[in-house]
C-alpha cells in the first residue's frame, strides 16, 4: 500500500508523464494491433503461471512420494486445479481474445480514473509545498471522466475507444509532465527564498565589528 501511495508521489512525476505518453501513443497509433496483444499478453502470463503451477504440484507430490510423507490432498488439489484453469484461461485468452476486449478495456479504463484521481491527489499534498491553481485539476478530472465512459461503454466500437483511451493516457502523461516541471520549479524557488532569508538573518545576527574586520 505504501508503494502505491509512493507511487502518486511528485517525486514520481517524471516516470507517470513517460508511462503515460509511451501508453497513450501506441494505443493511438496501433489501436486494432494492441487490443488483441494485450489481451494475448495477459493469456501468455496466465498460461506461463498455470504452467509452472502445475509443475510445482507434479514436483511436491514426487517429494512426498519419495519421503513417504502424508501430502495435503486439499492444499495440492486446491493447486492443481488452480493451475490447469490458469492454463485453459490463458489458452482462450490467446486464442480468442476478441472475447475479452470488453474487459480489458473497462480494466485500463479503471486504471485511468485511478490515475485521474491520483494527480488530484498528488496536487493536494503538494498544496503544502507549492501553489497549485484551480486550473490544474481540469485536466486530472477530464482523464478520469474518459476513464469512466470507458468502463460503462465497453462494448461501442473497440478502435474508437482504443483510440479515446489513448488519447486520455497521452493527454494525462502531457500534463503530467507540465504538473511536474511546475510543481519542482516552484518547489525549488520557494527553497532558495528560504534560504536567502535564512541567510540574511544570520548576517543581520552577527555585529557590525565582526562584519569590518
Amino acid at each position: 500500500m505504501n508503494s502505491f501511495k509512493s507511487f502518486f508521489n511528485h517525486g514520481y512525476g517524471y516516470l507517470r508523464a513517460l508511462l503515460g505518453i509511451i501508453t497513450g501513443l501506441v494505443l493511438l497509433i496501433w489501436p486494432d494491433t494492441m487490443k488483441d496483444l494485450i489481451v494475448r499478453i495477459i493469456g501468455t502470463l496466465f498460461l506461463v503461471i498455470g504452467s509452472v503451477s502445475l509443475i510445482i504440484y507434479f514436483v511436491s507430490r514426487k517429494k512426498a512420494e519419495k519421503s513417504q510423507e502424508s501430502p495435503d490432498k486439499i492444499k495440492d488439489n486446491f493447486l492443481a486445479v488452480n493451475a490447469v484453469l490458469s492454463i485453459i484461461f490463458g489458452a482462450v485468452l490467446i486464442i480468442i481474445p476478441n472475447v475479452f476486449v470488453g474487459f480489458l478495456l473497462v480494466l485500463l479504463g479503471i486504471i485511468l480514473v485511478i490515475f485521474g484521481i491520483g494527480e488530484i491527489v498528488t496536487f493536494i499534498s503538494a498544496r503544502k509545498q507549492a501553489s497549485i491553481p484551480w486550473y490544474m485539476y481540469v485536466l486530472p478530472c477530464i482523464v478520469a471522466f474518459c476513464g469512466i465512459f470507458l468502463v460503462f461503454n465497453p462494448h461501442e466500437s473497440q478502435i474508437l475507444m482504443f483510440r479515446l483511451l489513448g488519447a486520455g493516457f497521452l493527454v494525462y502523461g502531457l500534463f503530467e509532465l507540465f504538473a511536474t516541471i511546475k510543481i519542482r520549479r516552484e518547489i525549488k524557488e520557494r527553497l532558495s527564498n528560504i534560504y536567502d532569508d535564512s541567510v540574511k538573518e544570520l548576517v543581520e545576527d552577527v555585529p557590525y565589528e565582526e562584519i569590518k574586520e
